[in-house]
């Protein structure tokens, strides 16, 4: 029969301390013969034997204290004092002096054992310190991925069914490049912090790296509680009574992955539940996104678009369409939208395709600037010369525009291309006052003061109110199509969207209604006040050239009466 190994290790302890013993009955019987010569007082033949005796002692004494450390240590002191006692009985009994050396011999084994165990003792600690800094993030002192591995390994060979979620905070670049990296930190520890407190037993969070975060959670009962547990870290999170950071509202969204169902290991599981999570930013982030194989598609449609995007960067394959606006009263042109298109040998990429996946992999920064350097330096020279309020109006993006860099950058092209501000308008969606309201303020009020007109888009589709919005010098707001496409067949439809009209006034903004298809929806926009229409009803997108031609004609004949009244 197969010992074990603690059993084992226990019957060799036993067996060196019996021979130890054995070894102090024979340094007494050697030591009582007599068997030694007296050269001098000094017991040469003597010590001789009880230091080889001694020596082979320390040796035992020293593979225990290895072998057990502190229990170690302890056991080796006990068997020192048996021996000093042994040879100080003859001392007390007939003050015989002889063993005096072995006596000091032992006390100086028992210290440098002693030394011994200080050093084994440190260098285990060293070492300990070193594992559990190997698997610990340095930043929130959760666990990391090294960590992580090896506990879904555990919970793999236990055979224990578990989730995975992946989490990733929302828009946490803004933060850093609002605040910087201290307060983007700051707000890591915070998060991890609070997530920890929501934790039931057996759950284990770890910290991916940068702003990503995953927990394995076990499941108890069933799949559809894990469910339950994770949409409750989410609500705490990501509802109107969510997590704020000074003057950051921080969200973040989620991917559910099970096992043994979408995977039998950690990577696998993993990048299903990460695939999942990047379902939730895409359907318009802070959600909870459980994993299905089909979302493998349309993870390789995002890394096809995400390489379109690049090549359209790198061959200049963007081209834009403007869409008209027009005053609802009287059908004066008021300006244009400015709409990106890819195209891809011949076919056109419509920007619901490719805007999302870019802002997900930060390929609509280089988007933004090319928009913007394009707009303005084509149509700088028309507006200028005809001295024309018709407006180009672009879409930037939330992060784009909360970028430390980006009024800068605004203010650099003005003066570059001469692009009168006046004519500029800058798009934004409701989602720029989600991460740091403080912060969209300040950088609308830096462009409010150099004559750019601000609109907010697509309102009524996120989290935002008029009177949220009346914080921001904000000065067009333009009500999503979702809206204006229920506003003939729907009497709430045609309420809400009075309702905006009327209190967008009271705050002195404009109204703009985008998606207007049919007269129906025309009249009635009408009669309920709203101020400018955008829709196929009176026009669709058109040419950079027939909109330049557009601007003409609407002006031209204004810019010729002025040069006749001139030269007369």
């Amino acid at each position: 029969m197969i010992l074990s190994e603690k059993r084992s290790k226990k019957i060799v302890l036993i067996m060196d301390i019996l021979f130890y013993l054995m070894l102090l009955v024979l340094t007494a019987i050697v030591s009582k013969r007599q068997i030694y010569i007296n050269v001098l007082h000094v017991y040469f033949k003597a010590v001789t034997i009880c230091g080889l005796i001694t020596a082979v002692n320390c040796i035992q004494l020293l593979w225990i204290i290895i072998t057990y450390k502190r229990s170690g240590l302890f056991l080796s002191s006990l068997l020192c004092g048996i021996n000093i006692i042994s040879m100080l009985i003859p001392i007390v009994r007939g003050m015989d002096t002889k063993t005096v050396p072995g006596i000091a011999i032992v006390l100086v084994n028992w210290v440098t054992l002693a030394t011994v165990y200080k050093y084994i003792s440190e260098t285990d600690k060293g070492k300990q310190m070193l594992l559990v800094q190997a698997n610990t993030d340095s930043l929130t002192g959760l666990p990391n991925m090294r960590a992580f591995q090896k506990h879904i390994k555990e919970l793999v060979e236990n055979n224990q069914k578990f989730a995975i979620v992946f989490i990733d905070i929302d828009n946490f670049k803004i933060i850093n490049d609002v605040a910087g990296h201290n307060m983007g930190d700051s707000v890591l520890k915070f998060v991890s912090h609070e997530w920890t407190k929501r934790l039931d037993d057996g759950d284990y969070i770890v910290r991916i790296g940068g702003d990503e975060f995953a927990i394995a959670i076990t499941v108890k009962n069933t799949k559809m509680s894990v469910i339950e547990h994770v949409n409750n870290i989410s609500d705490i999170m990501n509802t109107g009574l969510g997590l704020s950071y000074g003057m950051f509202r921080v969200t973040a969204s989620f991917g559910i992955a099970f096992y043994p169902e979408d995977g039998t290991d950690c990577t696998t599981l993993l990048s299903c539940a990460d695939t999942a999570m990047y379902h939730s930013k895409d359907d318009g982030k802070a959600k909870v996104t459980i994993y299905n194989s089909n979302m493998l598609d349309k993870l390789r449609v995002s890394v096809e678009i995400e390489h379109l995007i690049k090549d359209a960067v790198r061959n200049e394959r963007f081209f834009m369409v403007f869409q008209p606006q027009y005053s609802a009263k009287n059908h004066i042109l008021k300006g244009f939208e400015a709409l990106i298109r890819i195209n891809d040998s011949g076919k056109t990429i419509y920007p619901g395709s490719f805007i999302s996946v870019a802002e997900s992999n930060g390929l609509i920064y280089n988007i933004d600037r090319w928009v913007m350097r394009n707009i303005m330096t084509r149509f700088s020279e028309l507006l200028n010369e005809y001295e024309t309020d018709i407006t180009i109006s672009i879409n930037i993006s939330a992060a784009h525009l909360l970028d430390k860099e980006f009024v800068s950058e605004t203010k650099k092209l003005i003066q570059e291309t001469g692009f009168p501000s006046k004519c500029l308008e800058i798009e934004v969606t409701e989602s720029v006052c989600l991460t740091s309201i403080e912060h969209a303020a300040d950088v609308l009020r830096q462009l409010h003061d150099m004559g750019i007109t601000l609109v907010i888009d697509d309102f009524g589709t996120g989290y935002a109110s008029l009177s949220y919005l009346s914080k921001l010098p904000v000065q067009i707001v333009k009500i999503d199509k979702t809206f204006i496409d229920n506003i003939a067949v729907s009497k709430g439809a045609d309420d809400f969207v009075e309702a905006i009209i009327s209190m967008g006034h009271t705050l002195k903004m404009d109204i703009i209604a985008e998606g207007v298809e049919d007269e129906n929806q025309l009249s009635i926009l009408k009669n309920i006040g709203c101020d400018y229409i955008q829709g196929y009803v009176w026009d669709r997108p058109v040419s950079e050239e027939r909109a330049r031609n557009m601007i003409y004609e609407s002006f031209g004949n204004i810019y010729n009466n002025k040069k006749t009244e001139v030269s007369m």
